[in-house]
């Protein structure tokens, strides 16, 4: 062919070449740096490359079709529609793919409805984006999260279930997308919703218990979306009796995360992991399906794995993903799925000549197209979004793991008909193992079987009527046995004592407050009826100290009201409450006995200026005042009547204890001795007003009067001033202005000051003495207010100085434990370092002091090995590698050493000496143990590497001998356990006449070997040993240890 012609032919052949390649242009709007698990480019872009070359390999695009993206960063819906106008305008683009992000692709897709341009996405979900009116040329390989509603409806035929309710959080997005799909599905398929209730993220746990009760009454099948509350959900559900079998719970999510079986959701690491696994078991948790069988689960994960390898080639040269060891996220094979349907639509576009930029067009050719991608087969309904297969997920594993329990899937006969697979192993969680009713068979107000209600009805009231007529024949009974033994209890008596029992002490002792004892508690004049309480003595009662008060004249017989007030005193037990020991007569008078209290009364205490009270001090005082008349006002005295602090009483462990109470009951309608009319006075000044008011008191006073005396004596315990200080006024005038009563009241001055005074303290008694008794707080109320103002009222004075002193007990314990810890660990250190010295038999004998005499051992396995040129790798090593190379080999040796029955005896340079068979004997198994450590040690040998020398390859020389042995400790300096006999000598000798990773045999050691069975040994042939101290040469027959059956 002349020259000419070729160039003709040449410039031919290319021509041809130029018009059948094709060249098309995609603009990519990509995220990155971001959501590396879903979509973000760095773990999705070269899915691209992957389908482009599967396109090829089956034919749908040819070699020469030329497919080049055009990727820009779109994170922001004004950045995506920019780089949209660029890519069509100037790139000239002729399809866009993504964004991702939906809030993205939603001013994109109305860019590409008005240049009629396809739009690929392969993440968004928003239902937005399903009105294709508006979008018309908008394709998804990912369908929008309203199609969930599918699967809830094939969930629902599935089972026959026609009815649910609805507990969805408003503030997430996509439960308010599952919430659309769901209404609009149920509403399709003639599924009733019961009830609809909505919360935000931030709902309580009552308002959840209160709604899910709400739910109970009209609904067993509940639909709940939040990924924040869905745990709290289900506990509450639990609590709620919901988690019974009857009750089914199910969830909405997006897709599942690769972390989903070990995140668990109902793991929060604290006490109610227990009853949130339980709760979760009555829960299906439905997500998007990544694969709907077994094969094609292998084909996505391979794909995964191959997205990093792909990244790194061109057009990415992106090492992200491998470096920071990221799998292909799980959103990439929907980029797959998309770039093989654009390849279809390209040869589409050809073998029918339309324009590949007709978006339209490429939208009607998507919604009636059907091909096998990657994460399956992938089908689009007449909107051009793929029809998704879903998961439903149990949680009835013992463990708590999520397992898929059904797949629906939504194009197995059309996308109207949803076929729902119950996935082999799952059973429902129910009484039956049969799925839950929607309805209860009676129905939920037992409708359904009228005739069995109106008989359940009669059941309940007949045995209502029952109950009650019961009820009250009990209340009766008990109430006559109560008043008889009531009657038995004040007939017996229990709190008399004879007064032959009590030995008074000969000194007379006063009481209670240094006042004369005819006036310790005086009581009021002959026209109120509380009677003077006249003497008090020490005496001793079954060895008990107790304080003897004289309350009046002897009773010719005591009244029914006195005798219910002894006993009532008698049952009194509180730590601030002066125990009543009892009452007896002398032949002229009615005395009471309570416990005897060694430092006085509450006044001694204060009117003492000696005893130095700081506010710790006092505000323990008044907690224990407020806790004793709490308690007096609870019981069945109901009050005091007389509180003072003359009888407020302070004990040996300075607790102060309330006395005197229930003497109302012993005093009434007894007439009062004459006394000083201002002693009379003063014993008033702690009472309250409307009292004094009064011309017949009630026996025990009243509450609110109490609580008017608490006051006065809170008065008297902040200031130190005595009771009602007022200057120039006596206790008669300070009576009468009380009694008076004003808009300004007369009361106790709370304007003096004083130093680091609680202010609560002063309000508290302010509010305790109002005028109106309707006004002043109960005893209950004002321990919660002590406990709320003051900071140390807890516990007693007594009771923080012995908390002080066990916490530095505690503390004392603590350092010694710790010290002694500390010790330990030493001494363990000690231990182990003296066991890798010496056999821990025999370090155990030196430790007690114990001889270690030489043993004879009748038949033991020596070990002995060397390096292979050792000489050569030291001459050409510095003393330091030399050193290291030791250390490195020797610490293998000894990590496989650990692993058998076997003794390091010593290394002397590169020999290595091991025994097994002593100290502690093993039978027969000597030989055995050595021979298995020879071939690990042979096996880990080939793998070492010298740090120095890399290329060249080390290796050993073992020699194995089986015989008799004497083993003992040498020396007291650096003490060494060292092998004494031929066999050491003869198993060197083995060693010596070896050869390089081989494992050389003795007679005896190969017979011993035999014997033991399991191994193949090979004969050598005959050897020369030469004996130093017969000074003669032996023959032996040696032997090969290659390896084990075993």
């Amino acid at each position: 062919m002349d020259a000419k012609r070729l160039s003709v032919y040449v410039a031919f052949v290319w021509a041809v070449t130029l018009a059948n390649s094709r060249e098309y242009k995609v603009g990519n709007l990509i995220i990155e740096k971001c959501c590396f698990d879903s979509f973000a480019f760095e773990t999705s872009a070269s899915a691209i490359n992957i389908a482009l070359d599967k396109l090829k390999e089956d034919g749908v695009l040819q070699n020469n079709d030329n497919i080049s993206f055009i990727s820009k960063v779109a994170d922001q819906p004004s950045v995506s529609a920019g780089a949209v106008v660029d890519m069509v305008l100037n790139k000239q683009v002729d399809a866009i793919f993504g964004s991702p992000a939906s809030r993205i692709s939603i001013p994109v897709g109305h860019l590409t409805t008005f240049w009629n341009i396809p739009q690929i996405s392969w993440a968004s979900t928003s239902p937005e984006l399903t009105d294709k009116s508006t979008f018309k040329t908008y394709i998804r390989t990912l369908g929008p999260f309203t199609k969930i509603g599918i699967a809830f409806v094939g969930l629902f035929n599935r089972f026959d279930w026609k009815l649910a309710g609805l507990y969805m959080d408003s503030t997430n997005e996509i439960c308010n997308y599952a919430t659309q799909g769901i209404i609009a599905r149920f509403r399709e398929n003639n599924i009733t919703v019961a009830q609809y209730f909505q919360f935000i993220k931030t709902v309580s746990t009552a308002d959840i218990d209160r709604t899910l009760r709400l739910l109970k009454k009209s609904a067993r099948l509940i639909i709940t979306c939040s990924p924040e509350k869905l745990r709290d959900i289900m506990i509450t559900a639990c609590r709620a009796e919901m988690c019974n079998g009857d009750y089914l719970f199910m969830m909405p999510a997006a897709l599942a995360v690769d972390s989903f079986e070990t995140d668990l959701l109902w793991r929060a690491g604290n006490s109610d992991d227990d009853e949130a696994k339980n709760a979760f078991r009555y829960l299906l948790y439905i997500t998007i399906a990544r694969w709907p069988n077994e094969e094609i689960k292998k084909d996505v994960l391979t794909f995964q794995k191959n997205v990093p390898l792909r990244m790194l080639q061109q057009p990415w040269n992106n090492s992200f993903a491998l470096d920071n060891r990221y799998l292909g996220s799980k959103y990439a094979p929907y980029l797959y799925d998309a770039t093989y349907l654009y390849g279809l639509w390209i040869n589409h576009t050809v073998t029918h000549n339309i324009s590949v930029r007709d978006g339209r067009k490429m939208f009607e050719f998507a919604a009636n197209t059907t091909f096998m991608g990657v994460s399956g087969p992938v089908h689009f309904d007449k909107n051009a979004d793929r029809e998704p297969f879903y998961w439903f997920w149990h949680f009835s594993h013992p463990e708590g793991y999520p397992r898929i329990a059904a797949l629906a899937n939504t194009m197995s006969k059309g996308a109207e008909v949803i076929e729902t697979t119950i996935w082999e192993g799952f059973t429902w969680h129910t009484t039956t193992g049969m799925p839950p009713k929607d309805i209860p068979i009676c129905g939920f107000e037992g409708e359904y079987c009228p005739q069995q209600r109106q008989e359940s009805n009669n059941l309940v009231i007949s045995l209502c009527t029952c109950m009650v007529i019961m009820t009250i024949l009990v209340m009766v009974i008990i109430y006559i046995i109560r008043r008889r033994q009531l009657e038995e209890t004040l007939i017996r008596m229990k709190w008399k004592i004879d007064i032959a029992d009590v030995e008074l002490k000969r000194s007379k002792q006063t009481f209670g407050s240094r006042m004369s004892n005819s006036s310790i508690s005086v009581g009021l004049n002959s026209n109120h009826s509380g009677a003077i309480l006249n003497t008090v003595k020490a005496g001793l009662y079954k060895g008990q100290t107790v304080a003897l008060r004289t309350v009046s004249k002897r009773y010719t017989t005591l009244p029914r009201s006195s005798l219910i007030g002894l006993n009532a005193m008698r049952d009194m037990s509180h730590d601030n409450v002066n125990k009543f020991i009892g009452a007896c007569e002398t032949p002229t008078e009615f005395c009471v006995l309570f416990g005897y209290c060694s430092k006085g009364s509450l006044q001694d205490i204060l009117e003492n200026d000696e005893i130095q009270l700081d506010w710790l001090f006092r505000h323990s005082l008044m907690m224990d005042l407020v806790n004793g008349m709490a308690y007096i006002h609870s019981s069945k005295l109901v009050s005091h009547g007389r509180l003072k602090s003359t009888n407020c009483l302070v004990d040996n462990r300075w607790m102060l204890k309330i006395t005197d109470y229930g003497l109302g009951y012993l005093t009434a309608n007894i007439d009062s001795p004459e006394i000083e009319e201002n002693e009379r006075f003063k014993a008033l000044l702690w009472t309250a007003p409307e009292l004094l008011r009064l011309e017949k008191w009630p026996p025990n006073g009243t509450q609110s009067g109490d609580v008017y005396s608490f006051g006065i004596i809170l008065h008297e315990i902040v200031y130190r001033m005595g009771v009602f200080p007022r200057e120039h006024m006596i206790a008669r005038d300070i009576i009468v202005q009380v009694k008076i009563g004003e808009t300004m009241p007369c009361r106790p001055d709370t304007c003096i000051e004083i130093q680091d005074i609680n202010p609560a303290s002063i309000r508290l008694m302010e509010l305790c003495w109002m005028e109106n008794p309707n006004d002043r707080p109960p005893f209950s109320t004002i321990k919660t207010f002590m406990k709320s103002k003051f900071q140390d009222v807890d516990r007693n004075i007594v009771d923080v100085m012995i908390k002080r002193l066990e916490k530095y007990a505690n503390n004392l314990e603590e350092l010694v434990e710790h010290r002694t810890q500390e010790l330990l660990k030493e001494k363990k250190k000690t231990d182990t370092l003296l066991y890798r010295m010496l056999p821990p038999s025999v370090a155990d004998k030196l430790k007690c002091g114990e001889a270690v005499l030489p043993t004879l051992y009748e038949s033991v396995t020596v070990y002995f090995s060397d390096i292979v040129g050792f000489t050569t790798i030291a001459g050409m090593s510095t003393p330091f590698q030399v050193v290291s190379l030791l250390n490195d080999l020797y610490s293998l040796f000894d990590n496989i050493i650990d692993q058998f029955d076997a003794y390091k005896v010593e290394t002397i340079g590169d020999a290595y000496l091991v025994v097994s068979g002593l100290p502690n004997t093993n039978g027969d198994l000597h030989i055995k143990e050595i021979c298995d450590m020879s071939l690990e040690i042979i096996s880990n040998i080939m793998g070492f590497k010298i740090k120095h020398m890399e290329e060249r390859k080390l290796m050993v020389r073992i020699g194995i001998h089986t015989g008799p042995c004497c083993a003992g400790v040498v020396g007291h300096t650096m003490p060494r356990y060292c092998l004494f006999g031929d066999t050491v000598n003869t198993a060197s000798r083995m060693e010596s006449n070896g050869e390089s990773q081989r494992i050389h045999l003795s007679e005896k050691a190969h017979l011993a070997l035999v014997q033991c069975g399991g191994y193949k040994t090979e004969y050598r042939g005959e050897i020369s040993i030469k004996i130093p101290y017969l000074a003669i040469l032996v023959i032996l027959p040696t032997f090969w240890f290659s390896r084990s059956y075993i």
